[in-house]
């Protein structure tokens, strides 16, 4: 009983210092995005031609992100991509939207603990569902050769159908730049893979699967960054204070002292100052204690000669002289 008692006590302790820190932060971001694609599939394509045969569509799309450190971050997204081909014989329209869930590492905070920079270079991995639809027309109906040189045939003709399904693994990378607390942007590059054939209308024999190459720009809003510190906005050193308040607070502390330390050195010259009119201060208190004496002369009845009178009035001229002229120099800067 009393093993379960303290764990309870713990527990409500430690609770509350982990949501306070918790929810110090933000963590969500969403973006807005557009660009081109590029279709690479079994559209007629020369054996030595790099680029594929086939139009760029104007694509868009967006995503919504959690960031879990400054390192690594999972989010959803989604694209529109509308794919365009046409050749002498055919021609090709294809509209595939892709759903994916996907993980990314900040590679500029991941190995850099303290880094201070705005930029993000980020490389992104996911797998999701793609759903297309394709209208592919031919003036060839019967056997056609893929290339002159590897010898194989594919039947073609034309094709429509609405409720094409694949697999899609995009890989991609993002370079981002935080020009405000709020805000990002960026450009996202994507090789889109997929685990189907025939999203060209063409199913030809001894050729690979489609592929869809993608090219973005985004915006990127931070939610809740002006209120807390979003953490995209952090590093690694910055985030890691949050899960651990000790060290936090040490810190503070340590900015604390380092400020104190700062108004005690611009202090110091005049500390030094005084120190050096310290001298003069304990002349001053023996000046005073002649001159106590000398009234108290003044008021004992005694015989006083003219000689007498003019060297009292001597001395206290002089005494007046060193009283005044440490002052003086006290008041207006002069050294001692």
């Amino acid at each position: 009983m009393k093993k379960t008692f303290i764990y309870l006590l713990l527990l409500s302790i430690s609770l509350p210092v982990f949501s306070q820190n918790y929810f110090k932060m933000s963590n969500w971001s969403l973006t807005l995005e557009g660009g081109v694609n590029k279709f690479d599939g079994d559209v007629k394509q020369d054996y030595n031609k790099i680029i594929p045969n086939s139009v760029m569509g104007l694509s868009y799309g967006g995503s919504l992100e959690y960031t879990i450190n400054p390192a690594w971050s999972m989010g959803v997204e989604y694209y529109n991509l509308p794919v365009k081909a046409s050749g002498f014989y055919y021609s090709l329209e294809n509209l595939t939207r892709d759903a994916d869930f996907f993980l990314g590492i900040n590679m500029l905070k991941a190995f850099n603990r303290n880094s201070k920079t705005k930029w993000g270079l980020w490389a992104t991995l996911g797998a999701g569902l793609s759903f297309y639809s394709v209208d592919y027309k031919t003036t060839i109906d019967g056997p056609v050769s893929i290339n002159s040189l590897s010898g194989f045939y594919g039947l073609d003709y034309d094709q429509h159908f609405t409720d094409g399904r694949a697999l899609v693994i995009p890989i991609g990378a993002i370079l981002e730049y935080n020009f405000s607390k709020s805000l990002a942007l960026g450009t996202k590059l994507q090789y889109r893979t997929y685990n189907k054939d025939n999203m060209d209308g063409r199913n030809y024999w001894g050729v690979t699967n489609d592929y869809i190459a993608l090219g973005t720009l985004q915006l990127r809003w931070k939610f809740n960054a002006k209120n807390k510190d979003h953490v995209r906005n952090l590093n690694m050193d910055q985030f890691n204070r949050y899960d651990n308040p000790t060290g936090k607070d040490i810190l503070a502390l340590q900015n604390k002292i380092a400020a104190q330390q700062k108004e005690l050195d611009a202090l110091r010259p005049g500390v030094n100052k005084i120190k050096d009119m310290q001298p003069s201060m304990e002349s001053i208190t023996e000046l005073k204690k002649r001159i106590t004496d000398l009234e108290n002369r003044l008021a004992t009845p005694a015989v006083i000669t003219p000689a007498t009178l003019m060297l009292m009035e001597f001395r206290i001229t002089e005494t007046a002289n060193q009283i005044h002229l440490p002052i003086q120099r006290l008041i207006f800067g002069e050294g001692l």
